[in-house]
């Protein structure tokens, strides 16, 4: 097997879940990921999908905000020039992900086929906030519906929609089996949407600004509303 050098950082949770596409690619080579500190819970969760991801490394990328911290990620890279000669390929291209590379998606493959639907549970999953102040928008509220069971997952802390239980801070595997074994997600235009989307699994999307990608033009399961 090849071994294949990525450096990817500088990434929010959300952006990390874009590099599926590309893993699924590169499902022959033997990959070491250089990534940051923020998103590498969200690296390793994808190592447990992608076990030929045989090791991961990590630099301190603070807390990343947009694609030009991808772009000075890759600056704090400083390796040898025997180090880089251990690879048989080098991969440093910032524009892997769906959200800048919309040729990536492939409809019809199953990008985490080992999460499967157990069973389809009344219940509804929902994701109301962010690291980011900017992304609130306290609409979601209103998409809580009365004679269901709601589901909050999330980093923990964050806050949740009213009238539903809180399983933020769940292990990413935990969180991504709730959202398959829900009849339904629904949550801001942030990480779990993004997982959501990869689940291959229903959903309303709920947009804080224009401009974003839009899930649905590559999904037929997720509705895309700008509030």
């Amino acid at each position: 097997m090849k071994k294949l050098l990525l450096i990817n950082g500088g990434l929010r949770i959300g952006d990390t879940f874009h590099m599926l596409p590309w893993l699924y690619r590169h499902k022959d080579f033997e990959i070491t990921w250089i990534t940051g500190t923020y998103e590498v819970a969200a690296v390793k969760f994808l190592q447990q999908h992608y076990p030929n991801i045989v090791e991961i490394k990590t630099i301190n990328d603070g807390l990343p905000m947009d694609v030009r911290d991808r772009y000075n990620f890759t600056k704090k890279v400083n390796l040898s020039y025997e180090e880089y000669q251990k690879y048989d390929m080098i991969e440093s291209n910032v524009n892997l992900f769906l959200d800048v590379n919309p040729t990536a998606y492939q409809k019809g493959i199953e990008y985490l086929p080992n999460i499967t639907q157990e069973s389809v549970a009344p219940y509804i999953c929902y994701q109301a906030d962010s690291v980011s102040a900017w992304k609130h928008i306290d609409v979601i509220n209103q998409y809580k519906l009365p004679n269901i069971r709601g589901i909050s997952i999330g980093k923990k802390g964050e806050r949740i929609v009213p009238g539903t239980e809180d399983f933020t801070g769940t292990d990413l595997n935990i969180s991504a089996q709730l959202i398959k074994n829900s009849v339904l997600f629904i949550g801001i235009h942030s990480a779990m949407s993004c997982l959501n989307f990869y689940l291959n699994h229903p959903g309303i999307v709920l947009h804080f600004t224009p401009g974003l990608l839009k899930f649905s033009d590559y999904n037929e399961k997720v509705l895309d509303i700008l509030k």
